[in-house]
């Protein structure tokens, strides 16, 4: 998808995928396996239950799943699994050598891992511990109807994700602005709009300049 779309995809078993913005995957199904690999961006897999595994590789992790719902981002490095329904079993840190696929690997291996209930979200960030979190599962997936929602996230975490949906960028560059916390619903994708709604509650000035918005410090 590019940056802005969202596509959905009915595989020949019935799964269906569906990709956000700017997201690249592909899908090699064989007799023994159904293999995703997701080499950008976010995916939600509303999965059909098979004698097959159903697998999603991703910034060398594998999860993998059967008749389930449940999404994945990867980006920079930094893997995020979310379940809705179901359940999955998380492998971090497959080593990505040329010398096999997900599915050709011991079945003893992909009895380890990080097994995760509705509900639970996964990071997986290199360098650091895993980290599981709990999150309302009604607010998954709020991209499909193009919402981004953020509860309490610094500006500079909610600039970066809204980034992801446009090609006008919000810069911020003031470290006490970028931290500063909000709260709330907004479209994907509306930048100016998103820009114009934070002058509401905080000290901040938007001046746009082409495809660049710059949020600045309201002066003394």
């Amino acid at each position: 998808t590019a940056i802005g779309e969202q596509e959905t995809v009915t595989l020949e078993d019935g799964s269906i995928l569906t990709l956000n913005t700017n997201t690249k995957l592909s899908v090699r199904y064989s007799e023994t396996e159904r293999l995703i690999r997701l080499e950008q961006g976010e995916a939600l897999f509303d999965v059909e239950h098979a004698d097959r595994p159903f697998l999603v590789k991703a910034g060398g992790t594998i999860t993998r799943a059967l008749g389930t719902e449940f999404e994945v981002h990867a980006e920079a490095g930094t893997v995020a699994i979310t379940l809705i329904k179901g359940s999955v079993r998380v492998i971090p840190h497959v080593p990505d050598s040329g010398a096999g696929l997900p599915g050709d690997m011991p079945e003893e291996s992909l009895q380890e891992g990080f097994v995760l209930k509705p509900g639970e979200r996964l990071d997986l960030t290199p360098g650091t511990a895993p980290q599981i979190s709990t999150i309302d599962p009604s607010r998954t997936g709020l991209w499909r109807d193009g919402l981004l929602q953020f509860d309490n996230t610094r500006l500079a975490d909610a600039i970066a994700e809204m980034n992801r949906y446009s090609t006008v960028q919000l810069r911020i560059y003031d470290e006490t602005l970028a931290a500063e916390r909000i709260s709330g619903t907004f479209p994907a994708g509306k930048q100016a709009a998103f820009a114009e709604s934070l002058e509401l509650y905080l000290p901040v000035v938007p001046k746009g300049s082409g495809d660049t918005i710059i949020l600045t410090p309201v002066s003394d």
